[in-house]
């Protein structure tokens, strides 16, 4: 398709944005998917480098209400729960992409 475009005279602006830009759509976006929920779910980079608590993310936040004589298990729960809204969010949010996904490859009409 690179080719083609180049022998019908497109320039290399025009080649990266309507043929590379698009076929990498998708690995772009799964990449932002998974590196989006690496960070939210990240403790230890979190607890090493931001030392103000008001500064802190949820899951050092959530980690503070265990130590070595007590466990919250009710406040951790709950911190738990709050932490798994905003993918849960993400994910019905773009569960019909998933579905529009899966389903276009599927043969039609047999």
């Amino acid at each position: 398709m690179i080719e083609a475009a180049i022998v019908d005279g497109a320039s290399s602006w025009a080649v990266f944005r309507r043929i590379v830009l698009p076929l990498s759509a998708a690995p772009l976006l799964t990449l932002a998917v998974v590196n989006m929920l690496w960070v939210w779910n990240e403790l230890l980079i979190a607890l090493v480098f931001l030392q103000d608590d008001s500064k802190r993310t949820l899951m050092v936040g959530i980690t503070g209400f265990q130590n070595r004589y007590n466990l919250d298990v009710p406040v951790i729960m709950s911190g738990l729960t709050l932490a798994t809204l905003p993918i849960l969010a993400f994910y019905l949010f773009g569960q019909r992409f998933f579905v529009r996904g899966l389903v276009s490859g599927a043969v039609k009409g047999e």
